[in-house]
């Protein structure tokens, strides 16, 4: 229990820490218009019953008339201390899930390639997407309401105890005890929901997502109806799960009501046992109207830790990802480095093994490349090429080996000023759903791409353009449905040309090109190559 406290403490900075602190203590002002709220009806009952006008304190006296426009005034500044509370704390609240999600995000960025690729996408997605949302928004949001509910109710409770111990005693205990009880029977129950909440939710993602990425092939190949059954046992699945959950969060609210009229029926009996007098009618008075604050509040106070029960499972998954994200970095803490590589004459590899697991791919490879060569890397269908270009980038480590950089022993693994030295178009680019110049100057904000940068690119890559044609204004469909292979391959390269590298790799780059298209292409390859001095390798 400590240590998932810990745990999820760590998800919070310092200041996000004195802001929930501050949002508690803010309860406590809250309280003391609750208290002042209630406590002005007690001489304003007590004219009423006695038909009198003037509410007096030892030399002190007050009219019926005043005492009600002060409590319309104490009533006025409370709504708007409490829409100011809510609005600062709904501010929070989100700006923590932005933190969240932005940070997880990142975490992801700095893991290494091949700790990237460990990930499951979907699980990812709906971690940073859907489980921040859910743990910001229902589980903290819930949790500060909470302890705000559990400071208004025990203050309430306390000063009707002060009035009358009594009754207090009767409603307090009454409370609490079926409170625990309830709680204690639906305990495993919101444990096992929560669990199988999430993995629904990864599972129904993951579903869309091979459904979209993979449409054409279901269609031909006909199995539409497996992958809508997938789905719809899924969504059974979730219609039950959420049945339940909304169920147990919503049922507080009819319980409460049972036990408060429970407690105002022995009440009652306790005042028809001690006969009636006009302290007795207040003292009824008082607790009533203290219930129509009580009430709500206790059945929030319910409702929440029900909600944050039922929805725990958001809290650890985000656990989970920034415990492996933390392992990760652990791990590799003295691999990352910013040096400074020059590359000038050539890059020399020497005896590079790599093995995934205990799977061999690469077993002492060597191989030399000039500085300004064209050269080509072949090899059979799982041969280890890509591994190898991989390692030549710097996102995978050999296992062993040397890599040498103009003469010079040099670790290029993970180094960004030597990757960034590289363009690369591999077999599967991916097209966005945006302009043709956005797919060209991919990750650049629209306002800074250079036009004449883009046109360059386009021309290079012999996309066909006449002179209506706008980069900018024709939208391409996701995944460049509205293309043909042959466009959205050249469409890939012109991104590739956009970069304007010094090492450029072509994995089955001109596959889907006709011969006399890609003979153009490798001919303007040849230009860059020569004008430029760009190193190409073709795989």
């Amino acid at each position: 229990m400590l240590n998932n406290i810990k745990k999820i403490s760590s998800l919070f900075s310092t200041k996000d820490k004195f802001s929930v602190m501050i949002f508690c203590f803010f309860s406590l002002i809250s309280l003391s218009f609750e208290i002042v709220s209630l406590g002005i009806f007690i001489p304003i009952i007590d004219l009423v019953i006695e038909g009198r006008e003037y509410f007096t304190y030892n030399e002190y006296s007050i009219s019926l008339k005043t005492l009600l426009i002060i409590t319309c005034l104490i009533y006025a500044f409370k709504l708007l201390y409490g829409l100011t509370y809510l609005y600062y704390l709904n501010w929070f609240v989100y700006g923590f899930e932005k933190n969240l999600s932005i940070s997880l995000l990142k975490d992801f960025f700095s893991l290494n390639y091949s700790d990237q690729t460990k990930l499951n996408s979907s699980d990812l997605k709906n971690t940073i997407i859907q489980e921040t949302s859910t743990f910001s928004i229902i589980i903290l949001n819930q949790s500060i309401l909470v302890v705000s509910e559990i400071i208004l109710t025990s203050g309430l409770l306390f000063f009707l105890f002060i009035f009358n111990a009594q009754f207090a005693l009767i409603i307090g205990l009454t409370l609490v005890f079926f409170a625990s009880l309830f709680f204690y029977i639906t305990k495993n129950l919101n444990s096992r929901l929560s669990e199988k909440r999430v993995v629904i939710n990864s599972q129904r993602l993951k579903i869309v997502d091979e459904i979209f990425l993979s449409f054409k092939e279901i269609v031909i190949y006909l199995k539409k109806n497996f992958f809508i059954n997938k789905f719809e046992n899924l969504t059974t699945e979730h219609r039950k799960v959420n049945s339940l959950k909304n169920t147990l969060i919503q049922a507080p609210k009819l319980i409460i009501e049972f036990i408060l009229f429970g407690s105002f029926s022995l009440i009652l009996l306790v005042i028809i046992n001690l006969g009636t007098d006009e302290n007795i009618v207040t003292t009824l008075a008082v607790f009533a109207i203290a219930a129509v604050k009580i009430v709500p509040s206790f059945n929030r106070i319910i409702s929440n830790l029900q909600s944050i029960k039922v929805y725990s499972g958001s809290t650890f998954k985000i656990l989970e990802l920034k415990t492996y994200f933390n392992k990760c970095f652990l791990k590799n803490k003295n691999v990352n480095n910013n040096d400074q590589i020059n590359f000038n004459s050539n890059i020399e590899l020497k005896n590079i093994c790599f093995n995934y697991d205990k799977n061999q791919i690469l077993k002492n490879i060597n191989l030399k490349i000039n500085k300004g060569e064209i050269i080509g890397i072949l090899g059979e269908s799982g041969s280890g090429k890509s591994t190898l270009i991989d390692i030549l980038i710097g996102i995978l480590n050999q296992k062993s080996g040397t890599i040498k950089i103009d003469g010079d022993d040099v670790n290029i693994y993970n180094n960004i000023n030597w990757i960034s030295k590289f363009g690369y178009l591999s077999q599967s680019f991916y097209i966005i759903n945006g302009s043709i110049s956005e797919n060209v100057a991919y990750g650049i904000q629209k306002d800074i791409i250079e036009n004449n940068r883009v046109v360059l690119a386009l021309k290079k890559a012999f996309f066909n353009l006449n002179k209506s044609f706008n980069a900018s204004d024709f939208q391409v469909a996701e995944h460049g449905n509205n293309l043909s292979g042959g466009q959205r391959q050249r469409l890939a390269l012109a991104r590739a040309f956009y970069e304007n590298k010094e090492i450029l790799i072509l994995d089955e780059a001109t596959s889907a090109l006709d011969d006399k298209t890609e003979s153009k292409i490798l001919d303007e390859l040849k230009k860059i190559n020569k004008i430029n001095g760009t190193t190409i390798i073709f795989i």
